[in-house]
């Protein structure tokens, strides 16, 4: 951690000017390095930390806070695998350990990629990813917890929090902003490319409209085989009344 010390009190959030990095927490999987591609690319400054740098299992608050000390902003795209840590020391305490860091040191705003379904516990696809062998075994059940931790650690504190939950992810080019759908309340899932998932959260972090906010992400139309539906099978289709699109994010 090049030296730095954690603040032993709670730094005052300062307000987001573009002058910090933004710190991308996992940036060693797909996601994560996504993140920091666009940023690079956008000349922004960025600070991305894969588990040699940032290890979310093993650091204590404490570590975390002093890594991402001065940052505008801190993205959470770390998720349970073989080497990294399962699903419950990542996807739910890594990430609350993380909220609790971005509290310490100050951070303006913190964006947790989740995953979408985590408020449908009796969907199939809740299931079905849940009861996934090895490492991610329990990761829906983890990934609702390190919201809820998330959610609990900055509550009443300066720091806001963004939750990005993307539906089924796809390895493929991104569609951009024009071709995503937005919405609330975890009816609606789809599909969604990891490429548009790291514009959103990248667009999440600096963006004030979606401070404490937990909002889906998919594509819509006819962009993958698989079109958005219900994400529980006792659910209504048709429109929430929560869809948002857009040209741009």
């Amino acid at each position: 951690f090049s030296g730095l010390a954690a603040p032993s009190t709670p730094l005052p959030a300062s307000a987001i000017d573009g002058s910090g990095p933004i710190v991308i927490l996992g940036a060693g999987g797909r996601t994560g390095r996504l993140c920091a591609e666009i940023l690079r690319t956008a000349s922004r400054s960025v600070k991305a930390f894969g588990r040699a740098d940032v290890d979310v299992v093993k650091a204590s608050v404490e570590d975390i806070a002093a890594a991402v000390q001065g940052a505008d902003a801190v993205i959470f795209a770390a998720s349970a695998s073989a080497k990294g840590g399962d699903s419950k020391e990542v996807d739910e305490q890594g990430a609350i350990k993380a909220a609790k860091a971005c509290v310490l040191a100050g951070i303006p705003k913190y964006v947790l990629i989740s995953s979408g379904g985590v408020a449908r516990p009796g969907s199939l696809g809740y299931v079905a990813t849940n009861w996934m062998p090895g490492p991610t075994w329990g990761v829906m059940d983890a990934k609702a917890r390190g919201e809820e931790g998330a959610k609990a650690a900055v509550r009443g504190t300066q720091t806001k929090y963004a939750i990005v939950r993307p539906g089924g992810l796809e390895d493929s080019a991104a569609l951009g902003p024009g071709a995503m759908e937005i919405n609330q309340g975890d009816a609606v899932g789809g599909l969604v490319s990891r490429a548009d998932v790291a514009a959103a959260a990248v667009a999440a972090a600096s963006s004030p409209d979606t401070d404490d906010t937990t909002f889906e992400l998919y594509a819509y139309g006819a962009a993958f085989s698989q079109q958005p539906g219900p994400t529980d099978l006792w659910l209504p289709s048709g429109p929430t009344g929560y869809e948002r699109r857009g040209k741009s994010w």
